[in-house]
């Protein structure tokens, strides 16, 4: 229901709980996030396999309980479940959510206590049904993301019987097969290349790339151009790109000069002065060729559909 049926995610997923377990002094660096409805049965995952060892899992519904000064709570924790727990657009939780992410050590601090430096072992697998769930930026290898299958929704007769077996015998059957699973051709430092990532990965991007995003899907720099053109005035360009930022609340856009610049790493162009009576212009490759290069440059595929 996690994986939607599809093998290679499926063995991923389970490669990653089995590390959990085989090795858990060796992070992986890689977070597992769980996007989907109410009832689709995300939180189930993270509470059974918490169940293995419950004294180091600990879940969690609130950003500072993940991000904040006081986190005590983190100490020796194995598996940390987020439900709905923090926001991707909080730019000041990002780094710290990063580094717990990968970081190898960790400052656990406690009220009226002074911060300790403590090894961190901590797993983090995130469950949501926000569009929007992590900070996931280009090339970013720390999320996996799921879109979990609506085939089980609201099914409380399926989950209750699943709740059963684990009690029955369930648990040491998991704990047997996680122990014993082959992991060793699964690289768990590379996360699935699923939509669901490639929705936060475009949800995250800077504005100037998600105006260029916006031109490159609506097929011409300025809304009322019918086709795309491959010759724009340094002028059209910026009102362009500022439009879009002021759509967006930014109360400081790029000035020509930077934006000029921050175009040229993920697009193909020339620029030129026709004559000194003339402002600068951008010529541009053809439509076709500057989606390709803005896939290139985001390392991911984009439906342009």
């Amino acid at each position: 229901v996690v994986c939607s049926g599809e093998d290679e995610i499926y063995k991923w997923v389970m490669s990653w709980l089995a590390q959990m377990i085989q090795n858990p002094g060796d992070k992986p660096g890689t977070a597992i996030v769980l996007r989907g409805g109410q009832g689709v049965g995300k939180t189930i995952v993270g509470k059974i396999i918490g169940h293995l060892f419950a004294e180091h899992h600990v879940i969690v519904s609130r950003s500072s309980h993940i991000t904040g000064r006081f986190n005590k709570h983190l100490n020796q924790c194995l598996l940390l479940q987020a439900e709905e727990a923090f926001w991707a657009g909080s730019k000041d939780a990002e780094g710290t959510l990063k580094d717990l992410i990968t970081g190898e050590t960790q400052l656990l601090e406690g009220k009226g206590v002074d911060a300790i430096p403590v090894r961190n072992v901590l797993r983090l697998l995130v469950t949501t049904n926000n569009e929007w769930a992590v900070p996931a930026g280009i090339q970013d290898r720390r999320f996996a993301v799921f879109d979990v299958s609506q085939a089980r929704q609201q099914e409380t007769a399926y989950f209750k019987a699943m709740i059963n077996e684990m009690e029955n015998g369930g648990y040491e059957a998991l704990l047997h097969h996680l122990q014993n699973l082959n992991i060793k051709d699964v690289n768990l430092r590379q996360p699935p290349k699923t939509e669901a990532l490639v929705d936060q990965v475009l949800a995250t991007m800077p504005v100037e790339q998600s105006w260029w995003l916006e031109v490159l899907q609506q097929g011409s720099i300025m809304p009322y151009d019918e086709e795309w053109a491959v010759l724009f005035s340094f002028y059209d360009l910026h009102k362009s790109y500022a439009e879009h930022a002021k759509e967006l609340g930014l109360r400081r856009p790029l000035t020509k000069e930077l934006l000029g610049r921050r175009i040229r790493k993920f697009t193909f162009i020339d620029e030129h002065r026709p004559d000194n009576s003339k402002p600068r212009e951008y010529r541009f490759q053809s439509l076709e060729n500057c989606r390709q290069a803005f896939e290139e440059f985001l390392g991911i595929k984009i439906n342009w559909n």
